[in-house]
């Protein structure tokens, strides 16, 4: 009986969206019959697998520089540390010394997923109070630290451009013109899952690919595919959105002119930028732009890395790694390039344990040779690297080690963590010398800081 009574709520419920959203009701009593049939078969499955535990992967803040002004939870900027934490039980973004000290609240918000610093504003991708098809959104917001004023960077016809709803960003990014960078999230006519890249300036609001300048198309000789690069001022964007066929990939991008699984430079800033690994990891091919180095752009398809000539024209040097993995970040500042590659890459869609195996290599800048740095296997994940330190995860600890010409060498401390960070919804960030694990609650739907490690400091001393 309970279980009956279960059920009829989730009808009159569905019947209610149903009704709103569809405008379809239902009048017969055996098709309610029918369903609520269904709907108890359901409720009985979820009581069987009710203590089954939800698998989230972990996501990690990959930064060339630990003092750059852009990160997922954490930046730098004007010699202090901005960064999101629920101290004093307030959830906001709070502002420190380099050295941790003088701790203060600078701007009240939710949870947010992205963060950057800009001519003394702060921008942050922020939780939305209502869910879209109950699902957590994000919207963007812009502080002025002069002003002390918030405003609402997305404008209102970017929600009307967005068809079926406004469901959120994935991700953004602002460069020195203050020009603002969207992925917005969205379904199309036929109900499939779309990313638009929106580009806007002021009130001129223009899809990406109507404003961008096409430099170049990539074509991989075995599978045919096109792969596009586009410039746009001191930007730089490698998509997939330029392939010939669209059905490739399940979804009808050429229709609505928009960039899949963008990621972007700035070869002003030096800064990379991304829509978000749970989004691009949903596709088979995953295109990403690292950095332009000696007038060559970097940036890998999947397993493959290139180097694109922008004097010639031409890709001038590729590498091919193991075909059952995706890169999934390279530095490229130093006397080596590193990068990882990660096989059975976890995403949002599975609620899988995370079974990831990452291996970290050093490659030469002309691609020639490159040497396994370390094997992960499935329990560890790199946090940075550089030419002098390495911080990674172990499964059990943060680990610092010494780089010794491209090589790990001594290990100079470790922080013995009470809790596993590949699963259950924890995220890792870096800035200056700090490391920030933060956890959002799947079931309490609430954020919180849960770590903030000084990696020199208090790795050496533990």
């Amino acid at each position: 009986m309970d279980y009956y009574k279960k059920c009829n709520k989730l009808f009159e419920i569905y019947e209610k969206e149903m009704l709103e959203y569809y405008n379809i009701s239902f009048l017969g009593g055996a098709m309610k019959r029918s369903i609520l049939l269904i709907l108890l078969s359901v409720c009985i499955l979820c009581a069987c697998n009710g203590n089954k535990e939800i698998y989230e992967p972990l996501k990690l803040s990959y930064k060339e520089d630990t003092y750059i002004s852009r990160g997922m939870i954490a930046a730098c900027y004007d010699d202090k540390i901005y960064y999101f934490s629920d101290g004093n039980g307030q959830n906001g973004i709070y502002v420190m010394n380099q050295d941790g000290s003088d701790n203060q609240l600078v701007l009240e918000c939710q949870d947010i997923q992205g963060l950057q610093i800009l001519n003394n504003k702060i921008y942050i991708s922020e939780q939305e109070e209502e869910e879209y098809r109950r699902k957590r959104t994000f919207g963007l917001y812009k502080y002025d630290l002069d002003e002390k004023l918030r405003e609402d960077v997305i404008h209102p016809l970017i929600r009307k451009k967005t068809a079926n709803g406004f469901p959120g960003i994935g991700g953004f990014f602002i460069d020195e013109s203050e020009n603002v960078f969207l992925n917005v999230n969205s379904y199309n006519d036929k109900r499939e899952w779309v990313i638009k890249l929106m580009f806007y300036q002021k009130n001129d609001i223009q899809p990406f690919g109507e404003k961008a300048v096409l430099i170049a198309n990539l074509e991989e000789k075995n599978t045919k595919k096109l792969f596009s690069l586009y410039q746009l001022e001191n930007n730089y964007f490698a998509s997939s959105s330029g392939k010939k066929d669209p059905k490739d990939y399940g979804q009808n991008s050429l229709d609505y002119k928009c960039i899949m699984d963008t990621y972007g430079y700035n070869s002003k800033s030096e800064c990379s930028w991304w829509n978000g690994d749970e989004f691009a990891n949903k596709w088979n091919h995953v295109v990403r732009i690292w950095g332009i180095y000696e007038n060559k752009v970097i940036l890998t398809v999947d397993h493959v890395l290139f180097a694109y000539d922008l004097a010639d024209s031409v890709i001038c040097d590729t590498l091919v790694f193991s075909k059952t993995g995706k890169i999934i970040y390279v530095n490229l500042k130093g006397d080596n390039f590193y990068a990882i590659l990660e096989e059975d890459t976890p995403s949002v869609y599975n609620k899988k344990k995370d079974k990831s195996h990452q291996i970290l290599y050093k490659v030469t800048h002309d691609f020639s040779d490159y040497d396994v740095v370390k094997d992960y296997g499935t329990d560890g994940k790199m946090i940075y690297i550089d030419e002098e330190h390495l911080l990674d995860y172990d499964g059990e600890s943060i680990c610092l080690y010494n780089m010794e010409n491209g090589r790990v060498g001594e290990k100079t401390g470790s922080y013995l963590l009470e809790f596993p960070l590949k699963s259950l919804g924890y995220q890792i960030d870096v800035a200056g010398e700090w490391l920030f694990i933060k956890h959002y609650d799947y079931k309490k739907k609430s954020s919180k800081l849960v770590k903030k490690i000084n990696f020199y400091h208090d790795l050496k001393n533990n």
